[in-house]
């Protein structure tokens, strides 16, 4: 009887260099892909700064994209010379509270789908594209007649 290997061809995070004490953030793009893919934080950012939830602009390939931060990790499983830095934080604010982030990402995993399309798709456009997320400002005007009443 021969032993099974059920060793995974990804290392250890012990193994893994640290990226310059900063950290790496994991971020979803609104494409068919399967996995988040890890981006430093920009210059003078760490990622304690930057929330789970927040839509960051990154640069993919020669372009850029407005892609959410799903998660923080200490070690990325490139080098870390190849990382890319985020180019601007769009939120101050998450967008996406954990608990709906939490539902989504199970909701993803549960119906085999790219999380960042599930992510994205619980977006209105404007956010999609990487408008600013404005506050709902809500006003009530007392009329004569309400004065009245």
């Amino acid at each position: 009887m021969t032993a099974i290997d059920d060793s995974s061809d990804r290392p250890a995070d012990s193994d893994l260099p640290l990226v310059r004490e900063t950290g790496v953030l994991r971020v979803v793009l609104d494409r068919p892909l399967r996995t988040a893919l890890d981006y430093r934080p920009p210059p003078g950012l760490t990622i304690g700064d930057i929330p789970a939830g927040v839509r960051v602009r990154v640069p993919v390939g020669r372009a850029q994209a407005v892609g959410l931060v799903v998660e923080h990790a200490a070690r990325s499983e490139l080098d870390p010379a190849k990382l890319r830095s985020v180019i601007e934080v769009l939120d101050e604010a998450p967008v996406l509270d954990t608990a709906l982030l939490a539902l989504l990402r199970w909701t993803a995993e549960y119906y085999h789908h790219p999380p960042g399309e599930v992510l994205f798709g619980a977006l209105p456009v404007g956010l999609r594209n990487g408008a600013a997320a404005r506050p709902i400002e809500q006003r009530a005007v007392l009329t004569l007649v309400g004065l009245d009443a």
